[in-house]
């Protein structure tokens, strides 16, 4: 059985194969990855304006450190905002910040939770997703667009996010900045964004 860090090695080297599977024999829609999206790509002004924010507080080619970020600089995502630490060096994760509208869209607030925890709440499909993008981003340290298919019993029918890397002041990964934004009254449609690079198998 494949473990969260597999499936984030897996999805780091773009074969999601894996991960994929999972959500198919769930009998949901696969999940859709595309690695450094453009800007312009991006589907909502929320996210572009996040990643381009995060890109602001690049110095030279270094990631923007844990440190840099100010809340309120990001009044115009607030809500839907997570920032995820990472346990035992990426082998789980957990949840610093749970963002009040993500909250409220899911029916609970994560803050505190780990990862791995939530196969009981929202499917093992779902857990080992999470986990295994955070643990792909750790790997390749860039950032992640990512698209799926939300829980079987929620009102949101997708969620579109973007996984951000932060630093410690050594320079390795030490956290990730998240903007995650609920979709509902859509069917599951094409690729967002379609034209920043590569995607998973079915998309």
């Amino acid at each position: 059985m494949n473990t969260l860090a597999q499936h984030g090695r897996d999805l780091a080297a773009d074969q999601p194969d894996s991960l994929v599977q999972l959500f198919l024999t769930a009998g949901v829609p696969a999940p859709h990855f595309v690695w450094s999206p453009a800007p312009e790509a991006l589907p909502t002004e929320r996210l572009v304006r996040l990643l381009l924010y995060w890109r602001s507080l690049c110095e030279g080619h270094a990631l923007p450190r844990a440190t840099a970020i100010d809340p309120t600089e990001m009044h115009f995502i607030l809500g839907y905002v997570m920032l995820v630490d990472m346990v035992d060096e990426g082998a789980d994760f957990t949840y610093r910040l749970y963002g009040s509208k993500i909250a409220a869209s899911v029916g609970r607030d994560l803050t505190g939770r780990r990862v791995s925890s939530l196969a009981g709440d929202f499917g093992r499909h779902l857990a080992l997703y999470f986990g295994a993008s955070f643990h792909a981003v750790l790997l390749r340290r860039e950032p992640l667009y990512t698209e799926h298919a939300a829980a079987l019993d929620s009102p949101v029918e997708r969620w579109q996010r973007l996984i951000l890397p932060l630093t410690a002041a050594d320079g390795g990964i030490q956290r990730f900045l998240v903007g995650n934004i609920p979709v509902t009254a859509v069917d599951f449609g094409p690729l967002f964004p379609r034209e920043a690079g590569a995607m998973a198998p079915g998309g």
